[in-house]
């Protein structure tokens, strides 16, 4: 999904850094988790991933979303979730104030490389499973975060899709910073250089987008 108040292509953009290439601020990837709550992780500053969590009401078709762990004075919010938006409303229940779209992969989708890491192996960031993804497709992405909004925890989560279409969450992960090892119940790896290296041979390359706005891909109707 693309965030209009936090991408830099909106008129009513909260780019605070004054960004002008390419970046993943306003970007969101959202998943269920097997206990079927929403797992949101995003960024708004194009460097740092939060995560968010939501609960489904109403059958499905609308989600509580708690804002607190990233903005304590907007706390829960509620959306409507029809398909290719989640809709967010004004304490009115009624009126949208905000709505984040989802996107669609296109042929000119693509991610390179990120050129540069931070002198520590930051394990939160924006990778790709280059076994999968090709490009023109979201199939193979991936989104690391040991953020609760915008506070630093012990706790790693994950989002990601196999075939660019259907998104799965990891819960429950960590990383010893002394190792630069993440490990969740079914796998783990070592954080090394702007890579994950897990232990069955994959291999997650974090990844910038070059000159390629994400933002404006279409989106779904």
């Amino acid at each position: 999904y693309t965030d209009p108040f936090h991408s830099d292509t909106s008129n009513n953009s909260s780019n605070i850094f004054q960004v002008t290439a390419p970046w993943f601020g306003g970007i969101r990837v959202c998943a269920t988790t097997t206990n079927k709550k929403l797992l949101v992780i995003g960024s708004d500053d194009g460097h740092h991933f939060w995560t968010l969590e939501g609960k489904f009401e109403n059958d499905d078709t609308a989600v509580a979303m708690d804002f607190t762990p990233k903005a304590p004075g907007v706390g829960m919010l509620h959306c409507l979730n029809p398909t290719g938006k989640i809709e967010f409303l004004d304490a009115d229940g009624t009126t949208v104030s905000n709505t984040w779209s989802r996107l669609t992969a296109t042929e000119s989708f693509k991610l390179q490389d990120q050129p540069k890491h931070d002198a520590f192996n930051n394990v939160n960031g924006f990778y790709v499973d280059r076994a999968i993804f090709t490009p023109g497709s979201f199939a193979g992405i991936r989104l690391v975060s040991n953020r609760l909004g915008k506070f630093l925890r012990d706790e790693v989560c994950v989002v990601g899709t196999d075939n660019g279409h259907d998104f799965w969450a990891h819960e429950s992960g960590s990383f010893d910073k002394a190792t630069n090892i993440l490990k969740f119940n079914y796998s783990s790896g070592k954080c090394h250089n702007g890579t994950i290296q897990f232990s069955d041979g994959t291999e997650w390359t974090k990844v910038t987008l070059g000159t390629f706005d994400m933002h404006l891909l279409p989106k779904e109707v």
